[in-house]
């Protein structure tokens, strides 16, 4: 399988993602966590990985599971570690999880995906949590 690494802008390493995120889906989860991240790829991924936003919340939004998010956004788990500190220095992930593991509308996820796929804004405002 190729590696988003190598060819970013290739769209069959993005329908391979997609693949993966239906069989996921298609199990009929009861919750889905959102961790794609606050901030939008540069170089080759950026265009690919709005496509896969835009794809990923219809998904989502058709969805009967309840939504998740770390610290009230799609923080990537790579970030938790800063998100815990915010809200609570000197505390680990184990222990502010219970408190920053909130629920998500679909209507956070239509804002969210606004925010990211717009060409004027590269990140997620922060403001929001």
């Amino acid at each position: 399988m190729k590696q988003l690494n190598n060819d970013p802008g290739d769209p069959a390493i993005w329908e391979a993602g997609r693949n993966g995120i239906r069989a996921a889906l298609s199990a009929e989860p009861t919750d889905v966590l959102l961790g794609y991240g606050l901030q939008l790829p540069t170089g080759a991924a950026r265009t690919p990985f709005r496509e896969q936003l835009q794809w990923l919340s219809g998904e989502l939004t058709d969805l009967p599971a309840r939504l998740w998010t770390f610290g009230g956004l799609p923080a990537h788990p790579s970030r938790w570690q800063r998100v815990s500190y915010r809200h609570q220095p000197g505390a680990t992930i184990d222990e502010v999880a219970k408190t920053l593991l909130t629920r998500a509308a679909a209507e956070d996820l239509v804002r969210w995906q606004r925010q990211l796929t717009s060409k004027k804004r590269d990140a997620v405002d922060l403001a929001d949590i």
